[in-house]
């Protein structure tokens, strides 16, 4: 089994697995239900097969008893029998969860990946003026970048823009962990958002609650 770490905080839970098994293997660990036999038969990418039964090997490290995931219609996945919230996220090599009983967000991405092109679409122009020039400008802009993505699963709203909708403050980068500041706002919606990020394998992972 390849997992790697289960961190436990007054956040939540976190859970961290690496995607070092193929999905056979990984298949031979796993105790599917009949539903979840039925949506992994759906699945032809081997990224996707390894993905789809980590999370669920990850989860039963997580919690006892047999807990399945399932999702709404806007496709953000809650825990079947149990009243605790859970977000997903995946990067190259990683699967990661966090369970919380509070409303939360997670993204994960490899720590080295060119956010240059996706800083300038994702990214306002305070945002991009508070991180362009600095030594760590790329990670700085990658963290600003996963924590719209963690924002963007928490809120759970439609057609979310990340650039208008979800804004950054500004912050001191500390290489270990950190933590910054946030807020989501859309017509009459209001949520202030704290982040807390960290290194694991090569790979940041930011997370939010509320």
């Amino acid at each position: 089994m390849a997992l790697s770490a289960i961190i436990e905080s007054t956040a939540g839970k976190i859970g961290i697995w690496e995607l070092t098994e193929s999905a056979s293997a990984l298949l031979h660990l796993s105790s599917l239900s009949d539903r979840e036999k039925n949506e992994f038969s759906l699945l032809n990418n081997e990224k996707r097969k390894k993905e789809y039964l980590a999370v669920r090997l990850l989860l039963k490290c997580m919690l006892a008893g047999n807990n399945e995931i399932i999702y709404n219609d806007a496709g953000k996945p809650f825990l079947k029998d149990l009243s605790l919230n859970i977000s997903i996220s995946h990067s190259d090599d990683l699967v990661v969860i966090m369970i919380s009983d509070k409303n939360t967000g997670i993204d994960a991405e490899p720590s080295k990946r060119d956010v240059k092109k996706i800083a300038a679409r994702m990214l306002t122009g305070q945002e991009l003026a508070d991180s362009s020039g600095k030594k760590d400008e790329n990670i700085i802009q990658l963290l600003y970048w996963c924590a719209k993505e963690a924002a963007f699963k928490l809120v759970s709203e439609e057609k979310i823009n990340f650039k208008t909708d979800i804004k950054i403050d500004s912050f001191g980068f500390k290489k270990g962990k950190g933590e910054f500041y946030g807020r989501y706002q859309k017509n009459d919606i209001s949520v202030n958002l704290s982040f807390r990020y960290f290194f694991h394998k090569n790979n940041v992972i930011v997370y939010c609650v509320t």
